[in-house]
């Protein structure tokens, strides 16, 4: 019987949140337009310093502020204050009024502009130059820092992924209200993180207090470890040429054949480095795994391996959602239970034994062990979300309207002329293709877009880069936004028309689809 989840509800910020996007230097890009007084800008940095467990060197350019006075003297008494709290050490004014209170800012390192523009000058004139991890944008829609920002985002493609910070933590923490205390918990952030951004979600994760990241190809662990994530990280599928990068940033590595352990530890050897592993066991999903009838041989050569330490023993669940198959889910426990007792009895260790992924911890919470794996279920799609309706999605896809044109009755529309119109119809086009993860299978009206509220249908094939859709009852303009799929038009229906998977669908969003992350530094 499923527990009720003991997970706080997720706190809801309305419009007022702060939005996090890689920036088009070295650097990390949060601007906020929303409540710019004190008040705002300290939940702006809060929001800040939940992003990374490592505090990163921060510049925040910020205009006039709305409140002109404030209980304890002049506001910008308060805002320096705030400043040397968050540890921001580089400042930026912009307006008229910031430039009458250069010294109020004694001690940081602070710049001042009259104007947006005179910013963007000495941007482009390179006299302004931005050298933290991290550039903090804070104003209000009149200071027209907007364009500060649009030159500073690294990505300008008008299909955006937004991802949900805020909901993020609260559905790892539904997951860990299933769980004993004491039991670890490393998040799979394979595959860009379905498609969400690697390195930022690992960031937020870590503060967050995860006890390990998985991936599946090494390539995916240097990058994190490039971008300063210090977590243990999991490489789930090595390859023997792996060796020296997984000694170099401090990798463990899944083994999952004899092959493979033997080679590693003939290079570890060799290189006279030692290595932790992850034994996987195959108990029944018949993939990568050691055949359980090979435990007392691989106890054996576990024991001839002194330059590789054990320090896991896991396997996979192959129907861990499906009812009629709970026996062989039992069966797949048992088996693991007493072939991981095995190894370590013969090694006289102990290891993490870890078994479960999302699904499994919903529905087989007793087979915990010592950790599970949590992937998809972090976004609250997919079956998941049938049993732990309290998960909230984390994805929003959205695009844009490039142009919107009334097209005869009788006419053809798209590659092919397959579709030939039957009556006047009002086609409207977006700057989203399958090159950005939207399918072809959701071509000829098998998907759509939510415009205003309304459906809108495919109409011919995808393109590359664009689609058209129906769009002739509804009011609607270039411009204007069109949700793919977000909290309230779920991703679920959107894969099912495309006949495939959430995963999937996440998977494939292309890497040109700018990513934007929000939350409300709550």
């Amino acid at each position: 019987m499923l527990r009720p989840s003991t997970a706080p509800p997720p706190h809801f910020c309305g419009a007022g949140r702060s939005i996090l996007e890689q920036g088009a230097g070295p650097f990390q890009l949060i601007w906020d337009t929303h409540e710019h007084n004190v008040q705002g800008l300290e939940k702006t940095l809060r929001f800040a310093k939940q992003q990374r467990a490592q505090e990163p060197t921060k510049t925040l350019i910020f205009s006039d502020l709305d409140d002109r006075v404030c209980s304890g003297g002049n506001v910008y008494d308060q805002v320096s204050g705030l400043l040397r709290r968050y540890h921001v050490h580089n400042v930026i004014g912009v307006g008229s009024e910031m430039t009458h209170h250069v010294d109020r800012f004694t001690g940081l390192c602070g710049r001042f502009y009259p104007n947006a523009h005179d910013l963007l000058k000495a941007l482009d004139k390179k006299t302004e130059r931005l050298t933290s991890q991290l550039v903090i944008v804070k104003s209000n829609p009149a200071s027209e820092l907007e364009n500060v920002v649009q030159r500073l985002a690294y990505r300008q493609h008008r299909t955006v992924l937004e991802v949900n910070l805020d909901y993020l933590s609260h559905n790892l923490a539904v997951f860990k209200s299933r769980l004993s205390p004491t039991t670890k918990v490393m998040v799979v952030l394979k595959a860009f993180a379905y498609g969400s951004g690697g390195i930022q979600v690992a960031r937020f994760l870590e503060r967050c207090g995860i006890d390990c990241i998985g991936v599946v190809y090494t390539d995916e662990a240097v990058q994190l470890r490039r971008a300063g994530i210090g977590s243990p990280i999991l490489v789930m599928n090595p390859v023997l040429t792996d060796l020296a990068v997984l000694h170099r940033y401090d990798l463990m590595a899944e083994v999952y054949s004899m092959q493979l352990l033997e080679g590693l530890q003939q290079a570890a050897a060799a290189a006279k480095v030692s290595l932790k592993v992850h034994i996987k066991l195959d108990t029944g999903m018949h993939r990568l795994g050691l055949q359980t009838e090979q435990v007392d041989v691989l106890v054996e050569k576990l024991r001839r391996s002194p330059n590789l330490h054990l320090v896991g023993i896991m396997s996979h669940l192959a129907a861990p959602e499906a009812s009629q198959h709970d026996h062989y889910t039992r069966e797949q426990h048992r088996t693991f239970a007493a072939c991981a007792a095995r190894i370590e009895a013969g090694l006289h260790t102990y290891s993490l034994k870890h078994l479960l992924s999302s699904i499994g911890v919903l529905r087989h919470g007793q087979f915990q062990m010592d950790m599970v794996r949590i992937g998809i279920g972090l976004y609250g799609v997919g079956p998941v979300s049938e049993l732990a309706p309290e998960l909230m999605p984390t994805h929003t896809l959205k695009t844009t309207v490039a142009q919107v044109k009334r097209v005869p009755s009788g006419a053809t529309v798209g590659y092919g002329r397959a579709v030939k119109l039957s009556q006047d119809t009002q086609v409207a086009v977006l700057t989203i293709g399958y090159a950005d993860g939207f399918s072809r299978a959701l071509s000829h009206g098998q998907g759509g877009v939510w415009l205003h509220g309304q459906f809108a249908p495919v109409l011919g094939s995808v393109c590359m880069d664009m689609c058209m859709v129906d769009a002739t009852h509804i009011s609607v303009s270039e411009g204007d936004e069109a949700i793919v799929f977000s909290k309230k038009h779920r991703l679920e229906v959107a894969s099912d028309a495309a006949r495939t998977l959430p995963n999937e669908m996440l998977s494939c969003i292309g890497e040109r689809v700018r990513r934007i992350y929000t939350g409300c530094g709550k």
